[in-house]
């Protein structure tokens, strides 16, 4: 399915896939910042704010023993409401925070019961105390501080550490849950990620092979066609638009060749004298120019092959006479030869006669010459 897929459709895909693993990784990321938060949020309610509540109360609990110990040392009657309002101020905070802890501290119930209990009753013997402190009575007031306000603050304080160390134990477990939550949730991030990294490695590897190996294919085809070799061999085969680009190649080197082939066919029974050769082939496109010149130059080669030929049956049948002629003109000229042979031996026999006549003239001439001599003598 995903071989016939269009190309632009494979590369929409690839990069969807992508996105999603992209996506789903944040989503990832953000899951385990959540649950990060999660827990900070939850060692923060149930450990630091109950935590923070009891060392708060605490602290009040031991300002207030302090500020009612000050007000029974003073002398100054005009300073009591300063000091009333510094314990109402510490008592205001203690009943918050003891609210606190009675929320959110989920460990010992019944301890919070114990330490709410124990605060009430430090802050009655505190008002009991400023109670006596205002009407006079110090020595009164001295011998509460001295015994049951101490003693009251020391059990306060004891359960507060005791709570305290129970948060401490509960911290240290909520902040191991918390660390190993917190590992996990990164393991699985990180795993995730990996994966996703590797699916987006894997399919761009997929996508480049899908788009490359059938470009090199056909780059190597088309570049054995430049050089001239039209049995190239092209294996790639799809519906998408590489297999319809490797199927006209396939085809055009296929045409290329049976036009080729044609036309050495062609030209080589030519080269043996054939003329009468036609091509059967199909020409298509700019092609089919070149069948009809071919066709074209045979028909012309015939029709001059011809014209020759017939040429050359009158040149032989006009040199059957000649040469009709030339023995005729011959013979007449080999009778005339004779005649005049004997033309000439006649004239050779008059020639040497009227030569023997001048000699004989000569010798008349002489003797005649002799005798006119002779006679003037």
């Amino acid at each position: 399915m995903f071989k016939n897929m269009k190309i632009k459709y494979r590369i929409y895909l690839s990069f969807l896939l992508m996105f999603i693993f992209i996506v789903n990784m944040g989503n990832t990321s953000i899951i385990s910042l959540n649950n990060a938060n999660r827990n900070l949020n939850n060692f923060v309610k149930r450990a630091y704010i109950p935590a923070n509540a009891i060392k708060t109360c605490m602290v009040e609990t031991n300002s207030a023993a302090q500020t009612i110990s000050a007000m029974a040392l003073t002398n100054n009657k005009s300073s009591y409401s300063d000091y009333d309002e510094k314990i109402s101020k510490s008592v205001g905070i203690i009943n918050d925070n003891i609210e606190v802890v009675k929320k959110y501290y989920k460990e010992d119930n019944q301890l919070v019961i114990e330490y709410e209990t124990a605060l009430n009753n430090l802050i009655s013997i505190g008002d009991s105390i400023v109670s006596d402190i205002k009407a006079g009575n110090k020595s009164s007031a001295s011998e509460q501080i001295v015994g049951t306000l101490t003693t009251t603050l020391n059990d306060v304080n004891d359960i507060a550490k005791k709570l305290s160390l129970n948060l401490e134990g509960f911290e240290s477990a909520l902040l191991a849950d918390s660390t190993k939550r917190t590992n996990n949730n990164i393991g699985l991030s990180l795993g995730f990620m990996a994966l996703s990294l590797a699916a987006c490695i894997l399919i761009a590897l997929s996508l480049t092979k899908a788009i490359n190996r059938p470009l090199l294919e056909i780059e190597k085809a088309a570049t054995e066609m430049s050089e001239g070799n039209l049995n190239i061999k092209v294996d790639y085969k799809s519906k998408n638009e590489m297999g319809k680009l490797a199927d006209a190649i396939r085809n055009s080197a296929s045409s290329l060749l049976m036009y080729v082939k044609n036309i050495d066919i062609q030209m080589e029974a030519m080269a043996n004298n054939d003329f009468t050769v036609k091509s059967d082939v199909e020409f298509v496109g700019d092609f089919e120019n070149i069948k009809k010149s071919i066709n074209k130059f045979i028909e012309n080669m015939s029709h001059t092959i011809s014209q020759i030929t017939q040429a050359s049956v009158e040149v032989s049948d006009g040199a059957n006479q000649v040469s009709s002629a030339s023995q005729t003109l011959s013979q007449g000229a080999t009778e005339q030869a004779s005649s005049i042979e004997e033309l000439v031996a006649t004239v050779n026999i008059v020639l040497e006669q009227i030569k023997q006549n001048a000699q004989n003239s000569v010798k008349a001439d002489e003797q005649s010459i002799l005798i006119d001599s002779e006679m003037e003598k």
